[in-house]
């Protein structure tokens, strides 16, 4: 099986194509970018259906900084954390050692006239924090260097809080894996916990933790949540995510029955990406699976469907190949927001 096959497109990074946020019934179809450039950190916007990838948003403000977390919040986009690395250009002026930031950016797309703004900051410094939103709150995990490994931010009230861990004494908060996983249909938060492998629900109505699976095992970097069926990835080959008929990288656990489940890989083309490619769920069982080489200078994606199958989960592929876009930078760091209303409209894109 070769490394991957593909299928390249070079558009230019400034092209002024539309791209939709919100697509048809409910399959998002874009990716955003945030990349370092010589000016700082631009935002960009990568359209899934025709691999074109604009700029978008404004400049981020100076003080921002690499290893932060995106996430969307209603209709703005938060910007957590980060972290400095004997940086001359750090906003504390550590310059002469490793840290990490506490800060809070937002941009509020309904009003891209006021730019990025600061808002209050975190109360822990945190780097490449986990991070999900649930009825006008952010549920910030792990990143810190301290024991206290979770937080809230109301954003209506603009209020932050801590988030206590499961009462287990075999639990070290500071061991919670990335990524925690949003179960929205049933408000609450998946957690697994590297120091034993367990796997918790945190319910976010009522405040309460509840074990899952006390030996889970290993979790996985690349995950996230389809109806019922929590869907990862697991190493195939050294440092290689592979699919194929006779290998097959997906993995599927029903977070209701507590059970995990076979997987299958159906499409006729088979393929082997790096392990640090990042996964995602676009909407209707449709995920995506993306990342960025630095030494090509290339975005990479992969697109295919998911469903349970009577016991069984299975992967359909849209795509045949695997699309390859032309974008250089040093540092690019690949999220999906999903926000309300119309981006395009209120940012011309």
């Amino acid at each position: 099986m070769s490394y991957m096959s593909r299928n390249t497109n070079n558009p230019s990074s400034s092209s002024s194509s539309s791209s939709r946020f919100g697509g048809q019934d409910g399959v998002v179809e874009a990716l955003h970018l945030l990349a370092w450039t010589a000016s700082g950190f631009d935002w960009y916007v990568l359209n899934l259906e025709n691999g074109v990838i604009s700029q978008t948003l404004s400049r981020m403000p100076p003080k921002a900084r690499r290893g932060s977390t995106a996430v969307a919040c209603g209709n703005q986009i938060f910007v957590l954390g980060g972290a400095c690395g004997r940086d001359p250009t750090c906003p504390d002026g550590k310059i002469h050692e490793i840290h990490l930031h506490d800060y809070v950016f937002y941009f509020d797309y309904q009003h891209p006239e006021n730019g990025w703004r600061e808002a209050s900051s975190m109360l822990l410094q945190r780097m490449k924090p986990s991070a999900v939103t649930l009825d006008g709150k952010i549920y910030v995990f792990g990143g810190s260097a301290v024991g206290r490994f979770a937080e809230v931010l109301d954003i209506g009230q603009n209020s932050r809080a801590l988030l206590r861990p499961p009462y287990a004494s075999n639990i070290d908060p500071v061991s919670v894996s990335y990524p925690v996983l949003l179960d929205s249909s049933r408000s609450r938060i998946l957690v697994h916990f590297a120091c034993n492998n367990s796997l918790y629900a945190y319910n976010v109505n009522d405040k309460s933790w509840h074990c899952l699976n006390e030996n889970f095992g290993k979790w996985s970097f690349a995950a996230v949540i389809v109806d019922d069926v929590l869907y990862g990835l697991v190493d195939s080959r050294e440092d290689l995510y592979c699919f194929s008929e006779t290998e097959c990288s997906l993995r599927g656990y029903d977070v209701v029955e507590n059970k995990r489940l076979p997987a299958k890989w159906l499409p006729e083309f088979q393929v082997c990406v790096p392990n640090h490619a990042d996964l995602f769920h676009l909407g209707n069982g449709n995920l995506c699976l993306a990342w960025y080489s630095e030494l090509e200078m290339h975005f990479y994606y992969i697109k295919f469907n998911v469903c349970k199958n009577s016991g069984e989960v299975h992967a359909t592929g849209e795509s045949n190949s695997v699309t390859c876009v032309e974008f250089q930078t040093s540092y690019c760091q690949i999220s999906l927001l999903e926000l309300k209303g119309s981006m395009e409209k209120n940012l011309g894109v």
